[in-house]
């Protein structure tokens, strides 16, 4: 028997034709819609980095507000702990020439003095001067008080004495403190070394 194909070669081509461009519109719509999710998710991205880079940045200033600002506060801090210093060293200095003077006063020619430091202060060389007599007080080293160190030679024990009576009578100082004396040779002399504490009267 002979088959009759009835079907139509151009409707078969046609339909051919059909199946394709469906398929090709199908591989580009998925092709498009890759590329259109791809692009949202870039953009949700990009969208995010400028909003954090925007924080970043307004943080950023924020900080730099707050440095002008410390700068600014350690500027007058500064001017005003020079302001201080000047007010306290000019304190000081009318504070400690009226017992220096004392010290000075208290001091005679068997008395001889090579060392006067305040507490906190480098100690400093000073010249002997002349002065007077007395006996030392021994009461306990009062809290939070500036100290005066002596440090110097005398003659003789009474000498020493004399002058630690002298510093003990004047109204600048609240105690008078011997430390320590002995006899040290000096050259071909024999002199009492001594160490000697007061503390300026701080009320009235």
């Amino acid at each position: 028997m002979k088959q009759i194909n009835l079907i139509p070669a151009d409707y078969k081509q046609s339909q051919y034709v059909r199946r394709r461009a469906i398929t090709w519109i199908a591989f580009v719509l998925a092709v498009a819609a890759m590329v259109s999710s791809i692009g949202l998710n870039l953009n949700a991205k990009i969208t995010r980095m400028q909003r954090e880079q925007a924080q970043l940045q307004s943080k950023t200033e924020a900080i730099d507000d707050v440095k002008a600002d410390l700068q600014v506060v350690a500027v007058e801090k500064k001017a005003i702990c020079e302001k201080l210093q000047e007010i306290y060293a000019v304190q000081r200095r009318r504070t400690s020439t009226p017992i220096l003077h004392e010290i000075a006063a208290a001091c005679n020619d068997k008395v001889f003095l090579n060392q006067v430091s305040f507490a906190g202060d480098r100690a400093a060389p000073v010249q002997p001067a002349p002065a007077g007599s007395g006996t030392a007080s021994s009461a306990a080293e009062p809290p939070a008080t500036r100290r005066i160190t002596l440090k110097g030679y005398a003659l003789t024990n009474l000498d020493l004495t004399q002058f630690v009576s002298m510093l003990s009578a004047s109204t600048l100082l609240n105690e008078v403190n011997m430390k320590f004396w002995r006899q040290e040779p000096v050259r071909e002399l024999k002199l009492i070394g001594f160490e000697i504490e007061c503390f300026p009267r701080t009320g009235p």
